[in-house]
């Protein structure tokens, strides 16, 4: 059956090994920020929310058509305190989505193909609490979770937060993609170079 989504983008990192907004690394003509909402809104999720404590990242974000969510302490949070205030800002509206994406901003964008297959596997299994994309043996991001199963995370979630996800196999489905994306790390230079190298001229 159908489940609607909205999405969740964090990026209040303070990107110290980047030495600048991951969130506006240049990506596919605009940036990575950018990228990750128009790959949400490909996959319909409506609402998306940026999770972020830099202006500047939350005027692209606004721009981009997402709402924002400030992270008002990002020295002293991680990935699942914004995780958490992203998903009450989602779910406290009249109609809050049945499933929730959620991905640190530092990941290449996946394919539509593999956010389509991400959808199908949950959707196809209504008892499951979340899916989890799987390539090359690794669990990565974007994760599709059930709003009870995000809520329960909250702070437990650790900064990538696939790994507390594949240490909950009983409740998650593993769904194997032909995506290096989803394991994409992009924390330095190096990383967003050699990223470069291996997909080519765009982004």
């Amino acid at each position: 059956m159908p489940v609607t989504t909205g999405g969740i983008v964090l990026a209040a990192g303070n990107s110290r090994r980047m030495g600048s907004p991951k969130a506006l690394l240049p990506w596919g003509g605009g940036t990575l920020l950018e990228a990750w909402i128009a790959a949400f809104r490909a996959a319909r999720a409506d609402p998306i929310v940026v999770v972020c404590a830099s202006m500047e990242v939350a005027e692209r974000g606004r721009a981009a058509g997402a709402r924002v969510v400030l992270n008002p302490d990002p020295s002293a949070t991680g990935p699942g305190e914004s995780l958490l205030l992203g998903a009450q800002d989602l779910l406290g509206g009249e109609r809050p989505p049945g499933a929730l994406w959620f991905t640190p901003v530092d990941v290449p964008p996946p394919s539509r193909a593999t956010l389509e297959a991400i959808r199908h596997a949950l959707e196809a299994r209504p008892q499951a609490a979340a899916a989890v994309p799987v390539a090359f043996g690794r669990p990565g991001h974007p994760v599709l979770a059930r709003p009870a199963f995000v809520a329960s995370l909250g702070a437990q979630v650790p900064p990538r937060a696939d790994r507390a996800l594949a240490s909950l196999a009983g409740s998650v489905i593993r769904v194997d993609v032909p995506d290096a994306a989803v394991v994409g790390n992009l924390n330095a230079p190096a990383d967003v170079a050699a990223w470069r190298r291996r997909a080519g001229p765009a982004p």
